[in-house]
């Protein structure tokens, strides 16, 4: 675990913890506000939120193309920039909001973690060449893990707090 002592490998944890973090919470705030504050059904909340998928794989392919020419870690700072102005709009949440009221934000965290995840996923791969991660199967194993356990850790810790977080309020 030699490559830990590299500030890099430590800031991408750190990314890829807070992507998975709010990628999750807001996959399970949205929908579980359309249906315990609006009475949405699960057809109706997929209805209201799929239509974003389509511009995603858009961007998806515009951002990628962009790395290409760019620094992934600049890509990564906006997606993560995009995906914080998202959350911030999502704080001044109230019961007035419905499908449609959803859609401006939806599409600017759909903006966001489509940059943030593909500056991550390039940035994780150029940081292994550079730390002499891949010269060997163990070392590459070791990396992966690392980098999987803290994407599978923010993923857990993301959802426990926004499951007790709607509980708390749901009280």
């Amino acid at each position: 675990l030699s490559f830990l002592n590299r500030r890099n490998i430590i800031l991408l944890g750190l990314s890829i913890f807070v992507f998975k973090f709010v990628h999750l919470s807001t996959i399970l705030l949205v929908p579980g506000f359309l249906g315990n504050i609006q009475q949405y059904r699960a057809l109706q909340t997929g209805q209201a939120l799929a239509w974003v998928a389509v511009p995603m794989f858009a961007v998806v392919w515009m951002v990628a193309w962009l790395v290409i020419y760019t620094n992934s870690r600049l890509i990564l700072a906006i997606g993560l920039a995009l995906v914080a102005v998202g959350c911030w709009r999502l704080a001044r949440l109230d019961t007035s909001w419905a499908g449609n009221s959803f859609r401006m934000v939806e599409l600017l965290l759909a903006a966001g973690f489509a940059c943030a995840y593909i500056g991550l996923v390039s940035s994780i791969v150029l940081e292994a060449l550079e730390a002499g991660a891949l010269t060997s199967a163990a070392k590459a194993a070791t990396f992966s893990g690392f980098m999987h356990f803290i994407r599978i850790f923010g993923g857990q810790v993301g959802v426990a707090v926004m499951t007790l977080f709607i509980s708390s309020r749901e009280k």
